[in-house]
């Protein structure tokens, strides 16, 4: 008897569509705790951004926040590259410096990927959506960047 080795392949090749974002909503939290949709954003009020997509992975970059260190001379301080030192950021410009940041999101069965943030002045900002598909180990990574614009009163 010939014991024959068995290899199993797989002709099945799986597409990974391109992640994608089809709008951002703000919402609030009612007294019956469920979440009720706001069209007119106001400075200072806790909101919950929800973001309508099917992508894996989302982040949110609400640009609101931007705290840049200050030198003894009172100029920015930058480092040895020559970036600009932050305390803190949530812009997307600044991706990649030490001290900017997204918003760390979760997923709702109703309202899709959200996190909480308060704007703290009025304005316009630019809102940058991070979607990714198929996580970051994997050659079917794809990262897409969506933004809005989001006036606050």
């Amino acid at each position: 008897m010939f014991a024959l080795p068995l290899l199993f392949v797989s002709c099945l090749k799986e597409e990974i569509p391109a992640p994608t974002v089809k709008g951002i909503n703000f919402y609030v939290l009612n007294e019956e705790n469920k979440y009720v949709e706001v069209p007119t954003l106001v400075a200072g009020t806790r909101y919950t951004i929800g973001v309508d997509s099917r992508a894996d992975i989302i982040s949110i970059w609400p640009g609101g926040k931007r705290q840049v260190r200050k030198n003894i001379a009172g100029a920015d301080s930058t480092d040895i590259n020559g970036n600009v030192v932050l305390i803190a950021s949530d812009h997307y410009l600044d991706y990649g410096l030490l001290g900017a940041r997204g918003l760390t999101t979760g997923l709702h069965n109703e309202i899709g990927w959200n996190a909480a943030y308060t704007y703290s002045a009025p304005g316009t900002y630019k809102l940058i959506v991070v979607a990714t598909n198929h996580g970051y180990d994997s050659n079917s990574y794809d990262q897409r960047t969506f933004e809005f614009d989001v006036t606050i009163q």
